[in-house]
């Protein structure tokens, strides 16, 4: 026939909304997985949001992202920074690669190893990155490429969000 399989392909989509409330409907577990991925784009593109992040910590998946605690509008505040960030500095990233031409893609951190270990190790999507960003910054530091401090800052972040 006329029809093809179209596995693996992508669409953009022409609207995303963001709302943190949804987020109440989550495990927690589910909100690491994400939280790794913003410790990747923290990593590799905004220094303020790694701040940010070792700022407001596992609270981030224990509240939720500030939809358990409802009565703390500076905690909410940093969330919605939180997110706003990430989703920033993915779409400065990734706008003009949407269809995944080439693999210049700094947001790729994390995301070298893990594929190989993820599945054959029963490992979780989330738990994967983050132990590959742990790796590639000890190479880093290994290389001479980060100090041992942002290693360390690295580490401890990924650690104290439970990924590892």
């Amino acid at each position: 026939g006329t029809e093809e399989v179209l596995y693996g392909a992508y669409h953009p989509p022409v609207l995303t909304l963001t709302d943190r409330s949804f987020f109440r409907t989550l495990h927690p577990g589910w909100l690491r997985h994400g939280v790794a991925e913003i410790i990747k784009m923290a990593c590799v593109k905004d220094y303020s949001l790694f701040c940010l992040l070792e700022d407001v910590g596992i609270r981030l998946v224990t509240d939720k992202f500030g939809t358990e605690e409802v009565d703390d509008p500076d905690f909410a505040r940093k969330c919605d920074l939180v997110i706003a960030k990430a989703m920033e500095g993915y779409v400065r990233s990734e706008y003009g690669n949407l269809w995944e031409t080439h693999q210049c893609r700094p947001h790729a951190f994390g995301h070298t190893w893990s594929p190989g270990y993820e599945l054959p190790a029963g490992m979780l999507h989330g738990h994967a990155v983050a132990t590959c960003m742990g790796y590639g910054a000890y190479l880093s530091f290994l290389e001479g490429w980060i100090p041992q401090e942002e290693m360390d800052r690295i580490h401890v972040l990924i650690s104290k969000m439970e990924l590892s």
